[in-house]
């Protein structure tokens, strides 16, 4: 086995766009069709003492003032502090959460499509110390994956 990898032209790339990683975000959008109208959608997104209903990650909350709230997670861990960014009823809504390691923004734009309400749901995880490097794909999946879970969660509690 080298002690040493070897340099040259391809190496290079490969070693920039491992650099490259370090500090990216991780961003998903993802959409859903419910049969409610957005005034029902965002009251239930806009009500983060609900969160544990259908945000997968989300144990219990914890009220801490009007647009502040704490997020018991069901790993191990202190939590997310929680706040609301932006409340533009019934159409945006952003919140930003963070912890020793992450800071992620969830925001919804909700829109009227036929009889109820699309749901467009983005997620921005951006870690505080050196990126998601070799992970940053794996990491993009199982969000794609858990953001897909709390939409259906969500459409369920608001279809029945």
């Amino acid at each position: 086995m080298p002690e040493t990898l070897p340099a040259g032209p391809g190496f290079a790339r490969i070693i920039a766009r491992l650099c490259a990683c370090a500090g990216v975000a991780v961003e998903v959008t993802h959409s859903i069709e419910v049969r409610k109208g957005p005034t029902e959608v965002f009251a239930l997104i806009d009500d983060p003492m609900r969160y544990p209903q259908w945000v997968e990650s989300a144990k219990a909350v914890e009220a801490k003032g009007p647009d502040s709230f704490h997020v018991v997670l069901k790993e191990k861990g202190p939590g997310m502090e929680g706040r609301v960014v932006l409340r533009q009823a019934p159409t945006k809504h952003l919140v930003h959460l963070s912890d020793a390691q992450y800071d992620v923004d969830q925001g919804f734009e909700l829109a009227p499509s036929g009889e109820g309400t699309r749901v467009t749901y983005t997620r921005r995880l951006d870690r505080k110390k050196g990126g998601f490097g070799l992970m940053t794909g794996m990491v993009r999946k199982g969000t794609q994956k858990s953001m897909a879970r709390e939409l259906e969660a969500l459409k369920r509690l608001l279809d029945g």
